[in-house]
């Protein structure tokens, strides 16, 4: 009798040893992507510096290039980073048309490291655009971009989703 005693308090220890570090682990974990995202300088997609080469009367060059920057400040790796790109073009004033949609995944970022890369469609990768002669020459066309970045963080428990919607410019 007195080791069945003995041995229930062992596996109540050992779960609790158990619930207890999983509950540690996950918290540092939410904490840790908490201070990743709240921080701006650790996902930097820099809009202003974006490359849109646009030639209606050649899509085939077409070209698209966005730069990033992630910062992983946190204790456990990015994995799964994931960038997808949803442009719609706005022409003949009220003419609105997905142009191109792409995702594009990239290396997981370990703890304590960073990754500065650009998100690049060349030659017309995934574009679809309009006929040239369907475009009236004015007003200019009008493109409007939604960025989203995907990851998986603190042993792909948590994942997040960073979204940049109704970016605007012109070629």
């Amino acid at each position: 009798m007195r080791a069945a005693r003995v041995f229930r308090w062992a596996v109540r220890i050992f779960v609790l040893f158990l619930t207890l570090t999983m509950s540690i682990v996950s918290f540092l974990g939410g904490l840790s992507a908490v201070n990743i995202l709240t921080n701006p300088s650790n996902v930097q997609i820099d809009t202003s510096s974006v490359v849109f080469e646009y030639e209606p009367t050649a899509p085939e060059d077409t070209n698209l290039s966005v730069p990033f920057y992630i910062n992983n400040v946190g204790y456990f790796d990015l994995n799964g980073l994931t960038i997808g790109i949803d442009i719609t073009m706005i022409y003949n004033t009220t003419v609105e048309r997905r142009i191109f949609n792409k995702t594009n995944q990239f290396p997981d970022i370990p703890a304590g490291r960073d990754l500065s890369d650009s998100f690049d469609a060349f030659n017309g990768d995934g574009f679809n655009l309009p006929e040239a002669q369907n475009i009236a020459p004015s007003p200019t066309p009008i493109f409007a971009a939604n960025i989203s970045l995907f990851a998986r963080y603190s042993l792909d428990l948590l994942s997040f989703n960073v979204r940049i919607e109704n970016q605007t410019f012109t070629p």
